[in-house]
């Protein structure tokens, strides 16, 4: 597959996996709500539905390692499919799906937005070629470094309705300072766009 960015990402970019830190001023080191989780649901069963698909896998490759919640929710919102939660490093640099991930059939993530992870991570997951929903601040669009990669007809996105309130190791809430979606590619909703009540 074609490297669609013309600059290469620094190497010392590249090393990016769960968001980890234990700095509670540390813009990567929150958890997605469960009920964004909720939100895309219907979608979720779309896709399965669409692609004929038996046993749905799911698989977040940049979860939140410091009292993540996202296995626990997406196993409650999502019951009867295979939620993948691994403590193992996403080589960013090399775009293969690890062993451990052989079956998923989606990758439903919130990776960390700082520096030049949105770039990387979403570069990656374009790569391994698995169909993802990843939820990522609007201004994404706007980014320089990211309108190649969003320059695709795949691309489909799910806007809520209203900026979602994110939620630390502790449980306290804070609302994101701009707006997020998830950016879906290889899902074949009907619409681009699809905006939730």
């Amino acid at each position: 597959m074609d490297d669609p960015i013309s600059s290469p990402v620094p190497k010392k970019m590249k090393k990016v996996h769960k968001k980890n830190c234990y700095d509670p001023r540390y813009s990567d080191n929150w958890n997605t709500p469960q009920r964004a989780y909720e939100a895309i649901k219907p979608y979720v069963e779309e896709y399965v539905k669409t692609h004929g698909i038996q046993q749905l896998v799911i698989w977040d490759p940049f979860f939140n390692a410091d009292a993540g919640t996202s296995e626990k929710y997406l196993k409650e919102v999502f019951p009867d499919a295979v939620i993948i939660h691994k403590d193992v490093w996403v080589d960013l640099d090399n775009p293969i799906i690890p062993d451990f991930a052989r079956d998923v059939n989606l990758i439903i993530t919130n990776p960390p937005y700082s520096k030049k992870n949105k770039l990387t991570t979403t570069k990656w997951m374009k790569y391994v070629e698995l169909p993802f929903m990843s939820l990522m601040p609007m201004e994404t669009t706007m980014l320089k470094c990211m309108r190649p990669l969003l320059k695709d007809d795949n691309l489909q996105m799910i806007i809520p309705n209203g900026r979602l309130s994110f939620e630390n190791k502790d449980g306290a809430t804070s609302s994101a300072p701009l707006g997020t979606a998830w950016f879906c590619f290889g899902m074949g909703f009907d619409n681009t766009m699809n905006f939730l009540d």
